[in-house]
């Protein structure tokens, strides 16, 4: 089961926000919030309207920040481009990649190869390793056999339940998400941000704040 006592990490969209009113993440800090993932793109063009608002008050109370891209279909040089326009300096973000099934547009979904070819092309742009946010969608790709390419990376793992079932490319996870806020064990909300994806990291605070930008 989840250890919810260790540091938790949230991830946010827009789709958080309860029309125009701001999350408040300087209850989340209070409350024991360590760190905030941010959805900032998706596929080639999309920017979530409330990146740089999420962005600009998680900094503000003293959170560690992130930023994620949903991966598509589309264009991989294109989503690159997305990216880093949209994120600007990322010296100072985690970074990660969204690589999971296109639910609503299946045809849409983002490619195990298009996925290595972002990866690689923003590692030569930043000079960093980008995780990879996934779940079910590797035993989809790759069914039970590891993949080498993607082990390079640390996950962080989705999978709303107490007992964990990692894909076999890795031994251990960076983040759990164990719950989107209704599905998982609890806890479901976030003082400041209400029910939302919640996640768990197997360290301490210091654990994660060495590897947030490492």
């Amino acid at each position: 089961m989840p250890n919810t006592m260790n540091p938790i990490v949230a991830d946010v969209s827009h789709h958080n926000w309860d029309l125009s009113t701001p999350l408040d993440f300087a209850a989340a800090k209070q409350s024991g919030l360590a760190a905030i993932m941010i959805k900032a793109t998706e596929g080639a063009t999309y920017q979530d309207p409330k990146f740089r608002d999420n962005l600009t008050m998680a900094r503000k109370a003293g959170l560690l920040c992130g930023a994620y891209h949903f991966g598509t279909a589309a264009d991989v040089d294109k989503q690159v481009a997305n990216f880093l326009t949209t994120i600007g300096d990322p010296s100072q973000l985690h970074l990660a990649l969204d690589f999971e099934n296109n639910d609503p547009s299946p045809s849409n979904t983002m490619s195990k190869d298009q996925a290595l070819a972002f990866l690689a092309k923003l590692e030569a742009k930043t000079g960093r390793k980008l995780t990879i946010y996934t779940g079910s969608r590797m035993f989809d790709v790759f069914g039970p056999k590891a993949s080498t390419a993607f082990a390079t990376h640390r996950v962080w793992w989705a999978q709303y339940g107490s007992t964990l079932k990692l894909h076999p490319t890795w031994e251990k996870y960076w983040l759990w998400q164990f719950t989107d806020g209704k599905n998982g064990p609890m806890p479901h909300k976030i003082a400041g941000l209400g029910a939302c994806d919640i996640n768990t990291f197997d360290g301490t605070v210091e654990d994660l704040t060495a590897s947030w930008l490492s």
